[in-house]
């Protein structure tokens, strides 16, 4: 049997206090009163419940309901990432680098502005789709990230707390597959640039090899000091730095094409 139990003052309330229990691989929650004297019948909860309202707040989690790679949504959108990822890169391929730069930059201002004036209880949904809408979420989510020459954060974690995603497991999730969308744009920039001219020294196709070399290795080192970091902050402070990038990202590619 197992028994794991976790107090927290809930929302800054001095007179409220939730007690997390774990048994026989159960949850269970109930909430006490300043002296400690019940004001609730003991409620089952799920994990996912827990993640979403009550992550954060409370001083003990159980490491394995603290999952910050949600592995559903991973496998779900893994096949039509990878689809959209190889479709985005033969696109890019065809237009102008003026019109791609545009673009996300006007995507990235707008999801900016959402996240630091929005509201942040705004929902599409409890849940993310599926079916047709499930598949065509990641599909497009790709095809537009391998335009753009990104992993995909920026519209894969925007989405997903759209959908009640919380934002912690929203970037993990969102970096995992950042890994998978790489490999067919990869491929495909390489191919539709291999008889390109004037791409600068040591390119193969639309992928200089130099650049290849100095970034990859700076990123393996510090992506996981960013995944640590990240894990400590609470949701609102890592939703603002995130908006932030985006404001500095759009910004920049402003000054670029204008």
């Amino acid at each position: 049997n197992t028994f794991i139990w976790s107090c927290a003052k809930f929302f800054n309330k001095r007179d409220s206090i939730f007690s997390l229990i774990k048994f026989r691989e159960k949850y269970f929650i109930k909430k006490f009163d300043k002296n400690l004297n019940s004001t609730s019948n003991v409620e089952e909860i799920t994990e996912d419940i827990i993640i979403k309202k009550y992550d954060n707040k409370f001083k003990v989690i159980p490491k394995n309901v603290t999952k910050y790679v949600d592995e559903k949504i991973l496998k779900t959108w893994l096949v039509p990432t990878l689809i959209g990822s190889s479709i985005g890169a033969i696109i890019a391929g065809l237009i102008s680098g003026y019109l791609l730069t545009l673009f996300f930059a006007t995507i990235a201002l707008l999801v900016c502005i959402n996240l630091f004036f929005g509201n942040e209880n705004l929902r599409l949904g409890e849940n993310l789709p599926k079916g047709i809408m499930g598949f065509n979420l990641p599909l497009f989510v790709g095809a537009f990230s391998s335009m753009l020459g990104i992993g995909g954060g920026t519209f894969n974690v925007s989405l997903m707390s759209l959908y009640g995603t919380p934002i912690h497991r929203a970037v993990g999730t969102s970096a995992g597959l950042g890994f998978f969308l790489a490999i067919p744009g990869t491929f495909f920039f390489i191919i539709s640039g291999l008889f390109v001219d004037n791409l600068p020294p040591l390119s193969l196709g639309y992928v200089n090899i130099l650049g290849l070399i100095l970034i990859a290795p700076l990123s393996t080192l510090s992506a996981p000091l960013g995944a640590r970091y990240a894990h400590s902050l609470p949701k609102k402070t890592l939703t603002r730095i995130f908006a932030l990038f985006l404001l500095i990202t759009s910004l920049r590619m402003f000054l670029e094409v204008l």
